[in-house]
């Protein structure tokens, strides 16, 4: 009897302290912590978009400067023990280049002579910060400023982690851009349709309906086939995110038209309605913010769908296109099994991709767990 009374005593809160209720975004957040994976899953995007963004300073090489005397040079590994065995500043060796009297293959082999010394910030290709300003310090480089190659070259001789970063700031933000049109296109059009219903409702899911009918690759493709082959740069970049958004949006619409149906018979919407809000001042302010958690959900969902169709059609040549480099372009090198025999090394992007792909799906997952109204 006195152990339970000790925890009738305990259960009990303080007098004087009163239970301040948590606001449902620090709830979201904490549901979220709980889901270990997902919490990895988000530092290894911050981590993929930091080094996307921030690759020109990272490392001391132009990703489209062309190196033709070393074209597939193998990647550079940093060494700190010379060979004499003693330690010593970080290094790289160079290679000797042979041409094979077989193969026609160019060969390369670790020449010991050839040293290059390693330095924090040193000096390299001048690149601009956020758009406002020239600088030519990088985090990595090379005492005498000779190109180093970490990751190796492709076959004109770029470097391919200069790329690699590069190709990333692109690859990860044409899907996030996609989603926020899909998710402005399918936000409004499913509440129209959910709101207003009748012939409003059923024109809309006709054409969603549609749209569904296509299977997607090939109609991501066909869309993708029909940009203009004068679109360069921006406005290939801007095509590419439309052409997303385009496919996708009809089933966020959908999910969106069931969360409406379902809000516009609450007593809040119908006290709004009979006060003489107006339609759109309902959607705006009455049901999009309280459907917005499932929304968010969809969105995540979204990103690493968009990013698998962004780097194939571009491996497939009907992407994104050089000067334009993406994770996709990039891949598009190791077609052919010869070359990925012999270059291991250009299939880094696939790996990138796959790492990608999976930190954004278990992030899908956590911020979906994170919403639920139940605790986990």
């Amino acid at each position: 009897m006195a152990e339970v009374a000790e925890r009738a005593q305990a259960a009990v809160p303080p007098q004087g302290a009163p239970d301040v209720p948590e606001s449902p975004a620090l709830e979201t957040w904490r549901r979220f912590t709980r889901h270990g994976v997902g919490v990895v899953a988000l530092g290894v995007v911050l981590v993929l978009f930091a080094l996307s963004f921030l690759g020109r300073f990272l490392v001391a090489s132009d990703p489209f400067v062309q190196h033709r005397d070393a074209a597939y040079w193998p990647p550079q590994r940093v060494r700190i023990i010379d060979a004499e065995g003693r330690l010593t500043r970080p290094f790289v060796y160079g290679f000797e280049r042979a041409l094979h009297p077989e193969t026609f293959q160019w060969e390369y082999a670790v020449d010991e002579s050839n040293v290059t010394e390693l330095a924090l910030f040193a000096r390299g290709p001048v690149y601009r910060v956020l758009w406002l300003f020239d600088w030519d310090v990088h985090l990595v480089g090379t005492v005498d400023g000779a190109p180093v190659f970490f990751l190796g070259t492709d076959r004109f001789g770029r470097d391919l982690l200069a790329r690699l970063l590069w190709g990333g700031m692109v690859s990860l933000s044409v899907p996030v851009l996609a989603v926020a049109i899909t998710v402005l296109l399918g936000t409004l059009i499913g509440a129209m349709s959910g709101y207003f219903g009748g012939w409003v409702d059923n024109l809309i899911q006709r054409v969603i309906e549609v749209l569904a009918s296509f299977p997607r690759l090939p109609l991501w493709m066909a869309l993708a086939a029909v940009i203009p082959p004068e679109f360069q740069g921006v406005a290939l970049y801007a095509g590419m995110a439309v052409i997303l958004a385009i496919i996708g949006w009809g089933r966020l619409a959908r999910q969106v038209r069931g969360k409406v149906l379902q809000l516009r018979q609450m007593e809040y919407v119908v006290g709004a309605r009979a006060l003489g809000a107006s339609p759109w001042r309902v959607i705006g302010k009455y049901i999009v913010p309280n459907a917005s958690s499932h929304i968010i959900v969809m969105a995540t969902l979204y990103v690493p769908e968009y990013l698998l169709v962004e780097s194939s059609l571009s491996f497939l040549g009907i992407g994104l296109t050089p000067p334009l480099t993406s994770w996709g372009v990039l891949l598009s090198d190791a077609q052919k099994v010869r070359v990925v025999l012999q270059y291991p090394w250009l299939l880094i992007p696939g790996l990138f991709i796959c790492v990608a792909m999976l930190a954004f799906n278990f992030v899908g997952d956590a911020v979906r767990d994170a919403f639920e109204t139940r605790h986990l």
